[in-house]
């Protein structure tokens, strides 16, 4: 979780990749939060993460 508040977009990318691996029901919403953001990002590392991140989180919670 620290390291989606990071400077460095790599850490943040990696940080996405990692959190939806790992995730359970209870922190589903403060990660859905996240991926949301960073969908938006600057960066097209973070934005690409995300939306992967985002597919694989549907296809597991559904």
């Amino acid at each position: 979780m620290k390291d989606m508040n990071s400077k460095m977009d790599l850490y943040r990318a990696n940080a996405i990749r990692v959190l939806c691996r790992i995730t359970d029901g209870g922190l589903l919403g403060q990660i859905e939060r996240y991926i949301k953001q960073a969908l938006v990002d600057k960066n097209p590392v973070v934005a690409s993460a995300a939306l992967v991140s985002g597919i694989h989180l549907l296809q597991v919670f559904l």
